[in-house]
């Protein structure tokens, strides 16, 4: 069976159980990495999910909580220790990247919509992911956090405040959306670079003479040549650090034969939808 992911507990209340002392791994929570740590080596990501925090993290007595029908206990944490707890889970997650060579894919908490353990309300749930994800940034993880960790399928309106909140796409989605503007109906074509660190992929349908040269820079900024290029006027995208698929020009190839500057660590798209023919 491939395995896509990979959850495994973060046993918080084990992990930093007073407030007033630094956290420190006891047998379970090192357990708990150690699992980390063997599903990593076979290359799956790692989620890590919080079911039961620590007492000093709960909003009023934790024993007046009780267990409720379906395993529900739904603990509110204590909106005055944010930022404790922002340390603390982070501080687990940097201690399982330094100690044991994982870096989470993300963090979640077990079925927030109902409370198994940590509840949530959909605004907080919001918050959380905004909040929390900034935190982690900040601290150098790349760890995300899950967007609905959900109970059932059915309470997909526990993530609706999250979702009307501002998107920034990432270079990620530059580079899957450069991708995706290669003209319908062409094939794969041979292209090859003597380049160790230039990757590339084209594509032409002669009929038409739409074609899409995909290059992917992963060094410093160089000259190209570009060779055996159909006729056509193209449209040039890159996708960087700094630029999402900015259009910075068109190209017409002369005997078949482009030149351009290659931006440094940058994915560079040569687009034309119609052309001339072979």
């Amino acid at each position: 069976m491939r395995v896509a992911w990979g959850r495994v507990e973060m046993p918080w209340a084990n992990w930093h159980p007073l407030e007033d002392q630094p956290p420190a791994p006891d047998q379970r929570v090192e357990d708990a990495m150690e699992m980390a740590r063997r599903l990593a080596a076979r290359g799956i990501p790692v989620i890590v999910s919080a079911w039961f925090p620590p007492a000093w993290a709960v909003e009023g007595d934790i024993r007046n909580y009780w267990r409720r029908g379906g395993g529900v206990r739904a603990y509110r944490l204590d909106s005055t220790k944010t930022e404790a707890i922002y340390r603390s889970l982070a501080d687990y997650l940097e201690y399982l990247k330094k100690h044991y060579g994982v870096e989470a894919y993300a963090f979640s908490f077990n079925e927030s919509d109902l409370g198994i353990d940590v509840y949530h309300t959909p605004e907080q749930h919001a918050r959380f992911i905004r909040e929390m994800g900034a935190y982690l940034a900040n601290r150098g993880l790349a760890t995300r956090i899950l967007l609905g960790d959900n109970s059932d399928a059915t309470t997909f309106d526990f993530i609706v405040p999250a979702m009307e909140g501002l998107l920034r796409p990432t270079q990620r989605f530059w580079n899957l959306k450069q991708l995706a503007s290669t003209p319908k109906g062409v094939f794969s074509v041979p292209f090859n670079s003597d380049k160790e660190l230039i990757n590339c992929a084209a594509f032409c349908n002669p009929a038409t003479g739409a074609y899409a040269i995909h290059i992917v820079n992963n060094g410093a900024s160089r000259k190209a040549t570009l060779e055996g290029v159909p006729a056509g006027e193209a449209i040039l995208y890159v996708t960087g650090e700094q630029e999402g698929m900015k259009e910075t020009g068109r190209v017409s190839a002369t005997g078949g034969i482009i030149k351009l500057t290659l931006p440094a660590a940058s994915f560079i798209s040569l687009i034309c939808s119609s052309g001339n023919g072979p």
